[in-house]
C-alpha cells in the first residue's frame, strides 16, 4: 500500500468501499460489497483519466463515463 493513501471508507451502517491502487498510488478500482466494482483507466504517459467502466465477473460490461482531452491537456469530454 502507498503511505497515506485511502484504502477503505465506511459509514455508520457498515457499508464500505475498497480502493485499489498501483504501486505508485494511482487509483485503479473502487469496490463495494455485493460484487459492485468500477475500473478507472488512465492514458499514458500523461496519466489522465480516460474512462470509468463497470466490472462484472472480471469483465468490463459498461462504460460509465469517458473523457477526452485537448492538445493543451484541458478536459474536453
Amino acid at each position: 500500500p502507498v503511505a497515506g493513501a485511502l484504502a477503505t471508507s465506511g459509514n455508520a451502517l457498515g457499508h464500505y468501499l475498497h480502493f485499489s491502487r498501483t504501486a505508485d498510488g494511482t487509483l485503479t478500482d473502487i469496490s463495494a460489497p455485493g460484487g459492485v466494482r468500477v475500473h478507472l483507466n488512465y492514458d499514458n504517459p500523461l496519466d489522465r483519466l480516460t474512462y470509468v467502466k463497470r466490472i462484472v465477473g472480471n469483465e468490463a460490461v459498461e462504460t460509465l463515463v469517458q473523457y477526452r482531452y485537448t492538445n493543451g491537456a484541458s478536459w474536453a469530454k
